[in-house]
């Protein structure tokens, strides 16, 4: 912890100024134009310099400080160490030590050398003046920006993983609606192959449909040894990785050779190097045992590829026997492939149906622990706001009101109401605050037109879709708190008020609301 000990100033509007700083609160009074501003504001200056100042700020540090004048600070550490530290308007920063030497590797233009909060009058009122108090949360987050800022890095994570989650859920849930057109244009080949002449089931025609049936499933077991051996070379290349992290643990330093602590963790480090030292040979261990099972595998996949060759020779040889049997046998034979097809189509679609289950459960437990790791951020600022509450006294209360800044929520909102063709957006916006987020997400993306209309109170007597032209015009040109319901009572069709709802939804998700997400 610094201590400010001296201010002294050369030059500019407070020549020879030379003021010792006591501990404790320092209030500083004087008749306007007596130099306090002037002096808060070479005190900041000092610390800070000119970076990033407002125009104005600078043209009053230019006015009384002066291209040649100077600050100078006489600074004291808990320790006992005292540092200099000068500045000019026009000349580089300038730190030394108590006995005059420079003190080198230090960018003072920064503020981290020092760090020092300093507001003038015109800012505080500003802060004062802010409706959601964006910047009193960051006064707040500043007094634990360590722990929040581990909390923010936590939460980016969780973000990260959420955004992975909701890009596999979009695309499990394509691959189910083009498995699904898939299966549909096979049509009724199941009732059109039962509607066929039943056949011997020996002879060629029958050796020939257990033969395609096993080049089928050939194609999968190749298909799924491939994937197998994958998956080990990702477990091996897993274990390599964490075992140059914990190469990367093992050379961390924690304690400094000057601290008292260091004989602590000196006497630790051969137990904790001696721990990691295990677990990169337990890595090891596991990494040749991978080895040995991928070499299992190669040797499984070798042996299934030579009795696939035999296989597919044995069924080409049928194929050739087999076309020269008659139409109805061929027909029989065609439905059979595409049958069976059909069976991988929707064996697949149930694989796909039962992923997005499965994503869909995970993500529900992601969004939990994101929201209580959220959660620690608004704990933090209310025991910040408890400790100032309890220093400042009985007459200052410092509160912290959660969830009060919706404003880039409603932003979103705003956006994926563009573009809808209605108008009255503020009493719109209003009923959809009345959802929580993730209930307004589950409407848009099951297209819950009803359970839309029922949860922003607009009537539930809203069914059909036509005429949406119409309708728009009439709710464009509609008084505030004209919702559907009473559309519905003037004589409008209750589908033209439906098709609003159902156009206010598509544009939702047209203009960026994610329901995924």
């Amino acid at each position: 912890m610094w201590t400010i000990e001296q201010l002294e100033i050369n030059g500019g509007f407070l020549p020879g100024l030379k003021a010792a700083l006591p501990a404790g609160l320092i209030c500083i009074i004087g008749p306007r134009g007596s130099g306090k501003s002037t002096l808060a504001e070479a005190l900041r200056f000092a610390v800070k310099g000119s970076v990033g100042t407002s125009k104005k700020r600078f043209d009053l540090l230019q006015a009384n400080v002066g291209n040649s004048g100077l600050v100078t600070l006489t600074l004291t550490t808990d320790a006992g160490l005292k540092h200099t530290l000068r500045r000019g308007l026009k000349q580089p920063a300038v730190l030394l030590t108590g006995d005059g030497r420079p003190v080198s590797g230090v960018d003072l233009d920064r503020g981290t050398y020092l760090p020092i909060d300093a507001y003038n009058g015109d800012e505080i009122e500003s802060i004062a003046d802010q409706v959601l108090g964006e910047t009193r949360r960051e006064l707040l987050d500043e007094l634990h920006a360590s722990e929040l800022s581990a909390i923010h890095l936590s939460l980016g994570e969780h973000r990260r993983t959420l955004d992975a989650n909701a890009d596999q859920i979009r695309a499990a849930r394509r691959s189910i609606a083009d498995l699904a057109e898939s299966i549909e244009e096979f049509g009724d080949v199941r009732a059109r192959l039962a509607a066929l002449e039943p056949v011997e089931e020996t002879g060629p025609a029958a050796a020939h449909g257990r033969a395609l049936k096993q080049q089928q499933r050939n194609a999968r077991e190749k298909q799924r040894s491939g994937d197998f051996l994958q998956k080990l070379q990702s477990l091996k290349d897993d274990a390599e990785e964490l075992k140059s992290r914990i190469d990367q643990v093992c050379a961390t330093q924690i304690a400094e050779e000057d601290s008292p602590n260091w004989e602590i963790f000196h006497r630790w480090e051969p137990e904790v190097q001696k721990s990691l030292s295990s677990a990169v040979e337990h890595l090891t261990n596991a990494a040749t045992s991978i080895d040995a099972v991928v070499a299992t595998a190669e040797q499984l996949r070798a042996e299934l590829a030579e009795v696939h060759a035999i296989q597919t020779a044995e069924f080409t040889e049928l194929q050739k026997v087999h076309q020269q049997a008659d139409e109805r046998s061929r027909m029989r034979l065609d439905l059979q492939q595409r049958v069976a097809r059909l069976e991988e189509t929707e064996a697949e679609q149930a694989g796909e149906k039962e992923r997005l289950a499965q994503l869909l459960e995970g993500r529900r437990t992601l969004k939990a622990r994101f929201l209580l790791e959220r959660e620690q951020i608004s704990a933090l600022r209310d025991t910040v706001a408890g400790d100032l509450t309890r220093e400042a006294g009985d007459k200052i209360r410092v509160r912290v009101l959660r969830n009060a800044d919706d404003l880039a929520y409603r932003n979103l909102l705003m956006q994926g109401l563009k573009g809808a063709g209605v108008r009255n957006h503020d009493e719109i916006l209003d009923s959809l605050l009345q959802l929580r987020p993730e209930q307004l997400a589950q409407l848009i993306q099951t297209d819950d037109h009803v359970g839309f209309d029922e949860a922003c109170g607009f009537g539930p007597e809203l069914y059909g879709q036509d005429n949406f032209p119409g309708i728009v015009h009439h709710v464009a040109h509609t008084g505030p708190g004209v919702g559907p319901a009473q559309l519905v009572r003037r004589g409008i069709a209750a589908g033209h008020v439906e098709g609003v709802i159902a156009q206010r939804l598509c544009h939702f998700r047209a203009n960026g609301i994610d329901p995924a997400r």
